[in-house]
Protein backbone atom coordinates (compact mmCIF):
# COMPACT_ATOMS: atom_id res chain seq x y z
CA UNK A 1 0.00 0.00 0.00
CA UNK A 2 1.25 3.60 -0.57
CA UNK A 3 1.30 6.71 0.99
CA UNK A 4 -1.38 8.96 0.08
CA UNK A 5 0.39 12.30 1.10
CA UNK A 6 0.81 14.46 -2.27
CA UNK A 7 3.82 16.64 -2.63
CA UNK A 8 3.29 19.22 -4.97
CA UNK A 9 6.50 21.17 -6.53
CA UNK A 10 6.87 23.89 -8.79
CA UNK A 11 8.22 22.50 -11.47
CA UNK A 12 8.57 19.08 -13.01
CA UNK A 13 12.46 19.02 -13.39
CA UNK A 14 12.46 17.27 -9.90
CA UNK A 15 11.86 14.12 -11.79
CA UNK A 16 15.50 14.74 -13.59
CA UNK A 17 17.49 11.51 -13.42
CA UNK A 18 14.51 9.89 -12.11
CA UNK A 19 14.04 5.90 -13.93
CA UNK A 20 11.23 5.79 -16.11
CA UNK A 21 10.32 2.86 -14.53
CA UNK A 22 9.63 4.56 -11.03
CA UNK A 23 7.24 7.08 -12.67
CA UNK A 24 3.99 7.36 -14.33
CA UNK A 25 2.98 10.37 -16.42
CA UNK A 26 -0.42 11.74 -17.77
CA UNK A 27 -2.16 14.54 -19.61
CA UNK A 28 -5.48 16.13 -17.26
CA UNK A 29 -7.40 18.93 -17.73
CA UNK A 30 -6.54 19.61 -14.34
CA UNK A 31 -4.78 18.51 -11.27
CA UNK A 32 -5.49 15.01 -9.79
CA UNK A 33 -5.46 14.43 -6.02
CA UNK A 34 -4.32 10.91 -5.37
CA UNK A 35 -6.49 9.22 -2.64
CA UNK A 36 -5.70 6.07 -0.54
CA UNK A 37 -7.46 3.14 -1.90
CA UNK A 38 -8.25 5.09 -5.11
CA UNK A 39 -5.18 3.65 -7.22
CA UNK A 40 -2.90 1.42 -6.31
CA UNK A 41 0.85 0.35 -7.56
CA UNK A 42 1.40 -2.89 -6.01
CA UNK A 43 4.39 -2.39 -3.61
CA UNK A 44 5.34 0.52 -4.96
CA UNK A 45 4.65 3.78 -2.70
CA UNK A 46 4.15 7.09 -3.81
CA UNK A 47 7.32 9.45 -3.12
CA UNK A 48 6.98 12.75 -5.25
CA UNK A 49 3.95 14.37 -7.51
CA UNK A 50 3.70 17.10 -9.88
CA UNK A 51 1.95 18.68 -12.18
CA UNK A 52 2.57 21.52 -15.14
CA UNK A 53 0.91 22.74 -17.67
CA UNK A 54 -1.83 20.16 -18.00
CA UNK A 55 1.38 17.02 -17.49
CA UNK A 56 1.55 15.48 -14.33
CA UNK A 57 4.21 13.12 -13.34
CA UNK A 58 3.85 10.72 -10.35
CA UNK A 59 7.27 9.13 -8.85
CA UNK A 60 7.47 6.00 -7.23
CA UNK A 61 10.24 4.47 -4.61
CA UNK A 62 10.93 1.55 -6.73
CA UNK A 63 9.91 -0.20 -10.35
CA UNK A 64 6.22 0.41 -10.90
CA UNK A 65 4.63 -3.37 -12.20
CA UNK A 66 1.28 -3.63 -11.08
CA UNK A 67 -1.68 -0.82 -11.23
CA UNK A 68 -4.95 -1.01 -9.84
CA UNK A 69 -7.19 1.43 -10.51
CA UNK A 70 -10.59 0.12 -9.56
CA UNK A 71 -12.96 2.61 -8.39
CA UNK A 72 -10.78 5.77 -9.35
CA UNK A 73 -12.50 9.01 -10.65
CA UNK A 74 -9.73 10.45 -12.15
CA UNK A 75 -9.85 12.18 -15.19
CA UNK A 76 -6.61 11.35 -17.37
CA UNK A 77 -6.36 12.61 -21.19
CA UNK A 78 -3.70 10.31 -21.73
CA UNK A 79 -1.17 7.77 -19.57
CA UNK A 80 2.14 6.00 -19.77
CA UNK A 81 2.39 2.86 -18.84
CA UNK A 82 6.09 1.87 -17.66
CA UNK A 83 8.13 -0.79 -18.98
CA UNK A 84 7.65 -2.91 -16.05
CA UNK A 85 4.23 -3.24 -15.77
CA UNK A 86 3.96 -6.64 -17.28
CA UNK A 87 2.01 -8.74 -14.46
CA UNK A 88 -1.94 -9.17 -16.17
CA UNK A 89 -3.41 -7.53 -13.55
CA UNK A 90 -2.25 -3.99 -14.15
CA UNK A 91 -4.28 -4.75 -17.12
CA UNK A 92 -7.53 -6.30 -16.67
CA UNK A 93 -8.01 -4.20 -13.28
CA UNK A 94 -7.67 -0.77 -14.04
CA UNK A 95 -10.50 1.36 -14.33
CA UNK A 96 -9.57 5.18 -15.05
CA UNK A 97 -12.38 7.00 -15.70
CA UNK A 98 -12.09 9.40 -19.06
CA UNK A 99 -8.85 8.06 -20.43
CA UNK A 100 -8.69 9.36 -24.32
CA UNK A 101 -5.24 8.00 -25.25
CA UNK A 102 -2.73 5.83 -24.36
CA UNK A 103 0.84 5.65 -24.79
CA UNK A 104 3.95 3.01 -23.91
CA UNK A 105 4.48 0.06 -23.69
CA UNK A 106 1.02 -2.02 -24.69
CA UNK A 107 -0.42 0.97 -26.05
CA UNK A 108 -1.58 0.28 -29.75
CA UNK A 109 -0.98 2.06 -32.92
CA UNK A 110 -3.78 4.52 -32.58
CA UNK A 111 -3.31 5.06 -28.65
CA UNK A 112 -7.62 3.37 -27.95
CA UNK A 113 -6.53 0.51 -26.27
CA UNK A 114 -4.41 -1.45 -24.42
CA UNK A 115 -3.16 -4.97 -26.10
CA UNK A 116 -0.87 -7.67 -24.38
CA UNK A 117 0.30 -10.75 -25.59
CA UNK A 118 -2.99 -10.94 -28.23
CA UNK A 119 -5.41 -9.56 -25.57
CA UNK A 120 -6.89 -6.53 -25.93
CA UNK A 121 -7.10 -5.27 -21.80
CA UNK A 122 -8.60 -1.84 -22.40
CA UNK A 123 -10.14 0.85 -24.03
CA UNK A 124 -9.68 4.58 -23.48
CA UNK A 125 -12.90 5.06 -21.73
CA UNK A 126 -12.75 8.51 -22.54
CA UNK A 127 -12.35 8.06 -26.59
CA UNK A 128 -14.41 10.38 -28.43
CA UNK A 129 -14.22 7.16 -30.92
CA UNK A 130 -18.11 5.85 -31.82
CA UNK A 131 -16.96 3.35 -34.00
CA UNK A 132 -14.54 1.13 -33.01
CA UNK A 133 -12.96 -1.63 -35.25
CA UNK A 134 -10.43 -3.82 -32.77
CA UNK A 135 -7.32 -4.06 -34.58
CA UNK A 136 -6.76 -6.88 -36.58
CA UNK A 137 -4.32 -9.46 -35.14
CA UNK A 138 -5.62 -9.13 -31.72
CA UNK A 139 -6.34 -13.00 -30.94
CA UNK A 140 -8.41 -11.91 -27.15
CA UNK A 141 -10.76 -9.53 -25.79
CA UNK A 142 -10.54 -9.30 -21.98
CA UNK A 143 -13.64 -9.20 -19.63
CA UNK A 144 -13.62 -5.46 -19.04
CA UNK A 145 -12.32 -4.19 -22.15
CA UNK A 146 -14.84 -2.17 -22.97
CA UNK A 147 -16.10 -0.67 -19.68
CA UNK A 148 -17.84 2.65 -19.36
CA UNK A 149 -17.05 3.81 -22.76
CA UNK A 150 -19.52 6.38 -23.01
CA UNK A 151 -19.19 7.60 -26.50
CA UNK A 152 -18.68 4.17 -27.84
CA UNK A 153 -21.52 3.12 -30.28
CA UNK A 154 -20.41 0.21 -32.55
CA UNK A 155 -17.84 -2.68 -32.41
CA UNK A 156 -16.12 -4.19 -35.00
CA UNK A 157 -14.66 -7.50 -34.29
CA UNK A 158 -12.17 -8.70 -36.25
CA UNK A 159 -11.70 -12.60 -37.72
CA UNK A 160 -8.29 -12.87 -35.92
CA UNK A 161 -10.50 -12.70 -32.23
CA UNK A 162 -10.46 -16.38 -30.76
CA UNK A 163 -12.07 -15.38 -27.54
CA UNK A 164 -14.17 -13.34 -25.62
CA UNK A 165 -14.05 -13.14 -22.01
CA UNK A 166 -17.73 -13.78 -20.65
CA UNK A 167 -17.56 -10.13 -18.30
CA UNK A 168 -18.37 -6.61 -20.41
CA UNK A 169 -19.68 -4.03 -19.36
CA UNK A 170 -22.41 -2.10 -21.88
CA UNK A 171 -23.89 0.49 -19.05
CA UNK A 172 -23.97 3.06 -21.86
CA UNK A 173 -23.08 3.53 -25.35
CA UNK A 174 -22.88 0.45 -27.55
CA UNK A 175 -25.68 -0.33 -29.78
CA UNK A 176 -24.56 -2.49 -32.25
CA UNK A 177 -21.64 -5.51 -32.86
CA UNK A 178 -20.36 -6.01 -36.19
CA UNK A 179 -17.26 -8.73 -37.61
CA UNK A 180 -17.01 -12.15 -36.27
CA UNK A 181 -19.63 -13.33 -33.61
CA UNK A 182 -21.80 -10.48 -34.72
CA UNK A 183 -25.61 -11.70 -33.82
CA UNK A 184 -28.11 -10.78 -36.92
CA UNK A 185 -29.64 -8.19 -35.08
CA UNK A 186 -26.47 -6.86 -33.98
CA UNK A 187 -26.77 -6.77 -30.93
CA UNK A 188 -25.04 -9.99 -29.06
CA UNK A 189 -21.61 -11.66 -29.27
CA UNK A 190 -22.15 -15.47 -29.63
CA UNK A 191 -19.61 -18.11 -29.83
CA UNK A 192 -20.17 -21.70 -30.27
CA UNK A 193 -23.97 -21.47 -29.08
CA UNK A 194 -22.60 -18.95 -25.96
CA UNK A 195 -23.92 -15.70 -25.88
CA UNK A 196 -21.39 -13.76 -24.41
CA UNK A 197 -22.14 -10.04 -24.11
CA UNK A 198 -25.33 -7.85 -25.08
CA UNK A 199 -25.40 -4.46 -25.86
CA UNK A 200 -28.88 -3.04 -24.55
CA UNK A 201 -28.77 0.93 -24.90
CA UNK A 202 -31.79 2.03 -25.74
CA UNK A 203 -33.59 -1.26 -25.07
CA UNK A 204 -36.26 -2.02 -22.50
CA UNK A 205 -37.47 -5.58 -24.01
CA UNK A 206 -35.38 -8.74 -26.23
CA UNK A 207 -35.63 -11.61 -27.52
CA UNK A 208 -32.82 -13.52 -27.37
CA UNK A 209 -31.11 -15.10 -30.94
CA UNK A 210 -32.73 -19.30 -31.29
CA UNK A 211 -29.00 -19.89 -31.98
CA UNK A 212 -28.16 -19.31 -28.33
CA UNK A 213 -27.77 -22.81 -26.20
CA UNK A 214 -26.17 -21.15 -23.36
CA UNK A 215 -26.58 -17.74 -22.08
CA UNK A 216 -23.06 -16.54 -20.36
CA UNK A 217 -21.64 -15.18 -17.33
CA UNK A 218 -22.86 -11.53 -17.31
CA UNK A 219 -24.68 -11.48 -20.20
CA UNK A 220 -27.47 -9.26 -19.73
CA UNK A 221 -25.91 -8.33 -16.25
CA UNK A 222 -26.95 -4.65 -15.22
CA UNK A 223 -28.85 -4.09 -18.47
CA UNK A 224 -30.94 -1.29 -16.56
CA UNK A 225 -33.68 -0.60 -18.87
CA UNK A 226 -34.92 -4.21 -19.74
CA UNK A 227 -38.56 -4.69 -18.59
CA UNK A 228 -38.75 -8.21 -20.12
CA UNK A 229 -36.63 -11.10 -22.12
CA UNK A 230 -37.51 -13.69 -24.08
CA UNK A 231 -35.73 -16.82 -23.77
CA UNK A 232 -35.90 -19.04 -26.59
CA UNK A 233 -36.25 -22.81 -26.25
CA UNK A 234 -32.78 -23.49 -27.56
CA UNK A 235 -31.03 -21.92 -24.50
CA UNK A 236 -30.29 -25.35 -22.20
CA UNK A 237 -28.12 -23.83 -19.44
CA UNK A 238 -28.08 -19.96 -18.33
CA UNK A 239 -24.82 -19.26 -16.42
CA UNK A 240 -23.94 -17.46 -13.04
CA UNK A 241 -24.87 -13.39 -12.42
CA UNK A 242 -26.58 -14.17 -16.19
CA UNK A 243 -29.01 -11.32 -15.74
CA UNK A 244 -27.97 -9.74 -12.43
CA UNK A 245 -28.93 -6.51 -11.60
CA UNK A 246 -31.56 -6.57 -14.14
CA UNK A 247 -33.82 -4.04 -11.54
CA UNK A 248 -36.33 -2.91 -14.23
CA UNK A 249 -36.86 -6.49 -15.13
CA UNK A 250 -40.27 -7.93 -13.94
CA UNK A 251 -41.12 -11.28 -15.18
CA UNK A 252 -39.29 -13.87 -17.12
CA UNK A 253 -40.21 -17.39 -18.70
CA UNK A 254 -37.50 -20.01 -18.71
CA UNK A 255 -38.41 -22.50 -21.22
CA UNK A 256 -38.35 -26.75 -21.00
CA UNK A 257 -35.39 -26.90 -22.47
CA UNK A 258 -33.37 -25.14 -19.73
CA UNK A 259 -31.67 -28.06 -17.44
CA UNK A 260 -29.04 -25.27 -15.96
CA UNK A 261 -29.44 -22.42 -13.92
CA UNK A 262 -26.63 -21.52 -12.11
CA UNK A 263 -25.61 -19.15 -9.15
CA UNK A 264 -26.42 -15.70 -8.88
CA UNK A 265 -28.24 -15.82 -12.39
CA UNK A 266 -31.02 -13.59 -11.52
CA UNK A 267 -29.54 -11.92 -8.55
CA UNK A 268 -30.41 -8.48 -7.28
CA UNK A 269 -33.31 -8.17 -10.09
CA UNK A 270 -35.46 -6.28 -7.40
CA UNK A 271 -38.52 -6.15 -9.45
CA UNK A 272 -38.59 -9.42 -10.65
CA UNK A 273 -41.80 -10.67 -9.08
CA UNK A 274 -42.89 -13.69 -11.71
CA UNK A 275 -40.82 -16.86 -12.78
CA UNK A 276 -42.32 -19.03 -15.20
CA UNK A 277 -40.54 -22.53 -15.13
CA UNK A 278 -41.79 -24.96 -17.94
CA UNK A 279 -39.42 -27.31 -16.84
CA UNK A 280 -40.86 -30.60 -15.32
CA UNK A 281 -38.27 -31.69 -14.16
CA UNK A 282 -36.30 -29.06 -11.80
CA UNK A 283 -32.84 -27.74 -13.91
CA UNK A 284 -29.97 -27.99 -11.29
CA UNK A 285 -29.80 -24.81 -9.32
CA UNK A 286 -26.69 -22.90 -7.97
CA UNK A 287 -26.94 -20.33 -4.74
CA UNK A 288 -28.71 -17.75 -4.40
CA UNK A 289 -30.31 -18.04 -8.08
CA UNK A 290 -33.31 -15.10 -7.02
CA UNK A 291 -31.25 -13.35 -4.38
CA UNK A 292 -32.41 -10.01 -3.90
CA UNK A 293 -35.78 -10.23 -5.76
CA UNK A 294 -38.82 -8.21 -4.88
CA UNK A 295 -40.56 -9.59 -1.73
CA UNK A 296 -43.41 -11.05 -2.98
CA UNK A 297 -42.17 -13.06 -6.14
CA UNK A 298 -44.15 -16.60 -7.13
CA UNK A 299 -42.14 -18.75 -9.30
CA UNK A 300 -44.51 -20.68 -11.30
CA UNK A 301 -44.02 -23.92 -12.15
CA UNK A 302 -46.08 -27.49 -13.56
CA UNK A 303 -48.73 -28.12 -11.22
CA UNK A 304 -47.82 -31.77 -11.22
CA UNK A 305 -43.98 -30.68 -10.54
CA UNK A 306 -44.81 -28.53 -7.41
CA UNK A 307 -43.27 -30.56 -4.91
CA UNK A 308 -40.52 -32.07 -6.82
CA UNK A 309 -39.86 -28.35 -6.98
CA UNK A 310 -39.99 -27.73 -3.41
CA UNK A 311 -38.05 -30.52 -2.47
CA UNK A 312 -35.25 -30.19 -5.55
CA UNK A 313 -31.41 -29.11 -3.92
CA UNK A 314 -31.38 -24.95 -4.80
CA UNK A 315 -35.20 -24.86 -5.03
CA UNK A 316 -36.07 -25.53 -1.65
CA UNK A 317 -34.61 -22.43 -0.34
CA UNK A 318 -37.81 -20.99 -2.29
CA UNK A 319 -40.21 -23.67 -1.55
CA UNK A 320 -42.59 -20.71 0.07
CA UNK A 321 -42.95 -18.92 -3.04
CA UNK A 322 -43.37 -22.54 -6.06
CA UNK A 323 -47.04 -22.09 -6.93
CA UNK A 324 -48.85 -24.31 -9.63
CA UNK A 325 -49.59 -23.14 -13.15
CA UNK A 326 -51.52 -24.91 -16.31
CA UNK A 327 -48.54 -23.92 -19.34
CA UNK A 328 -50.19 -24.74 -22.98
Amino acid sequence: MFCATLLILPALSAQDGVDENNIIRYEAKKKLKIKRGNIRFGEAQITDHTFKDGEGVITFDRDVKKINGRGANFMFNSITIPETCIERTVLTEVNLAGVKKFKGRYAADDGNCIIKDGVLWLFANGSDVKDYTVPDGVKGIAHAAFQCCKNLRSLTIPESVEFISPIWYYERGIMTFNGKYASEDKRCLIKDGVLYTFAPAGLTKYTIPDSVTTIGEYAFSSCLRLKSINIPDSVMIIEPCAFMDCNRLKSVIIPESVTTIEFWAFADCNRLKSVYCKATTPPSFGNDVFYGNASNRKIYVPRASVEAYRNAEGWKEYADDIVGYDFE
